[in-house]
């Protein structure tokens, strides 16, 4: 079975649509559900990481003036059990610290 280029480019058309209402939905959801938690003070490591990273790094991931005023204050940063650290956590090391202050131990 052949497909033409303009079935093809109806079907990417439909696609990035359904695509844009699921990421709406998705971002609305995500925006009610955060006011939702801060209004009752319960706030899980996910969303606590999440606003750390926002605190951190600009909208570019570039260290803030407040990060980079932390980083500063830091003679060193040690980082246990590294495997276990995922890239939100990782970014947020960066911005705290230096590669030449920065220690990292963990399992291959």
């Amino acid at each position: 079975m052949q497909h033409s280029a303009e079935m093809i480019s109806l079907q990417m058309q439909r696609t990035a649509l359904a695509a844009e209402i699921l990421y709406r939905f998705y971002s609305e959801y995500e925006t009610r559900l955060l006011a939702e938690k801060l209004e009752h003070g319960l706030l899980e490591f996910d969303d606590v990481r999440a606003m750390l990273y926002r605190l951190l790094t600009d909208e570019n991931a570039n260290p803030t003036p407040f990060a980079e005023e932390l980083a500063a204050s830091y003679d060193s940063v040690y980082i246990d059990e590294y495997q276990d650290v995922n890239e939100t956590q990782h970014r947020i090391f960066e911005a705290i610290s230096t590669e030449r202050n920065r220690f990292m131990v963990g399992d291959i």
